[in-house]
């Protein structure tokens, strides 16, 4: 018995060694490594962030102390997107895989941060594709600054307009080219939300470039299905597909010759408003404004004007702004005496009643018949009025 139990317990010894070594050899294998040196030594923490869907957690921190370099460490069993923070918050953005060993030589001798990175692929392009945008940005904001210097001048402003626009469509065919050179790389994620100028204006629109979205997602989905970025990508275009199709049937159905999608709203004043009225059915016409707009505003001036003529009375006219401010609007309201129904729901362009007429620009007019069918959409001035003369005289 006694050489049994000897036997069993070496047995046991054995196969722990064993198990051990393939836990080690596993969580080796999911290890990375990060090596940085500095060219001006700064004593202050440099650290690593692995960026979630809606998150962001620190791996590892070092502070630099007496030599300017660093080491930095961290597991992770699958591709994911992190930053390297340092520095006053100067940013350095990676893509890391298991078993990664990554090195860094960052310049920080000047106020612009210079770095080269060699270890990660995937990395190099982020810089590069950062790289890019930097320049654009500089070309933007040269221009930003003649233009306060000359903004008076509404020629000079046309130019600067022209020369923003064929920067963005140039660099819009730079990324282009970048993605479908590396269809499989998780730079693409940054490629693709890249923002500029003062109201951060998307490289490209979700809606409009939905195929370069679709691009990246369809590449990346299939290699990396759970990598946080690229499962918010993949929320991201499933979504923008079934907007896209959803107004594709709106407008399908908001067309002339179709019939006018009724509405039941409450107005500003608190009113119930029957789109097309329950009890006086006569042509209507639907103006969608806001009072930031001038074109539009002035159309809801002249409108507002024409609505108290005798043709006018033979029409029923509500205004639907995409405004954000009650408060806003209803002082504008007042200063301008507009007196024709007002529905807002502040909600601006993600408005139920804007999807609900397939509206994508302001001022936007819509015009039915005392039937209900629509007859004219998006017109204005002299054609407005005669489409209305048209609708009265039916």
């Amino acid at each position: 018995m006694e050489v049994i139990r000897s036997y069993f317990k070496h047995i046991s010894i054995i196969w722990a060694v064993f198990i051990s070594i393939i836990l080690y050899n596993c969580t080796s294998q999911d290890k990375f490594e990060i090596h940085g040196t500095f060219t001006v030594l700064d004593p202050t923490p440099v650290k690593l962030y692995h960026l979630g869907e809606d998150h962001s957690e620190l791996i590892d921190s070092v502070i630099v102390k007496t030599e300017p370099s660093f080491k930095l460490s961290g597991q992770t069993d699958k591709a994911s997107i992190y930053v390297l923070k340092f520095f006053n918050d100067q940013t350095i953005y990676l893509v890391i895989k298991k078993g990664d060993k990554i090195s860094f030589e960052i310049d920080n001798s000047k106020q612009e941060i210079l770095y080269y990175v060699e270890g990660s692929f995937d990395s190099k392009l982020v810089k590069e594709i950062i790289d890019k945008q930097n320049i654009v940005l500089k070309k933007i904001d040269e221009l930003s600054r003649v233009w306060e210097l000359y903004k008076t001048d509404t020629i000079l402003k046309r130019k600067i307009d022209s020369s923003y626009a064929s920067i963005i469509r140039e660099h819009q065919q730079f990324t282009k080219k970048f993605i479908k050179d590396n269809p499989g790389s998780l730079a693409n994620i940054f490629a693709l939300y890249q923002n500029f100028g003062k109201k951060s204006q998307p490289l490209f629109d979700k809606y409009d470039d939905i195929d370069i979205f679709n691009f990246v997602d369809s590449n990346l989905t299939c290699l990396y299905p759970e990598t946080e970025a690229v499962v918010a990508l993949n929320k991201d275009v499933t979504e923008i597909k079934e907007q896209i199709a959803h107004k594709n049937y709106i407008n399908k159905r908001v067309n002339i010759g179709s019939l006018l999608p009724g509405l039941k709203a409450t107005d500003i004043n608190g009113d119930t408003i029957y789109i097309p009225s329950r009890t006086d059915p006569k042509p209507v016409l639907i103006l969608f404004w806001a009072s930031f707009n001038k074109i539009s505003v002035d159309i809801l001036k002249d409108i507002n004007d024409f609505s108290n003529s005798k043709q006018g009375k033979k029409l029923n006219i509500v205004t639907i702004s995409i405004d954000t401010s009650a408060e806003n609007l209803k002082q504008f309201l007042t200063e301008n005496v507009i007196e024709l129904p007002v529905i807002c729901d502040y909600q601006y362009w993600n408005s139920d009643i804007i999807g609900k007429y397939a509206v994508k620009k302001i001022p936007y007019t819509i015009l039915s018949g005392k039937l209900g069918v629509i007859k004219d959409m998006d017109v204005y001035n002299e054609n407005l009025m005669i489409s209305i003369e048209n609708l009265i005289n039916e």
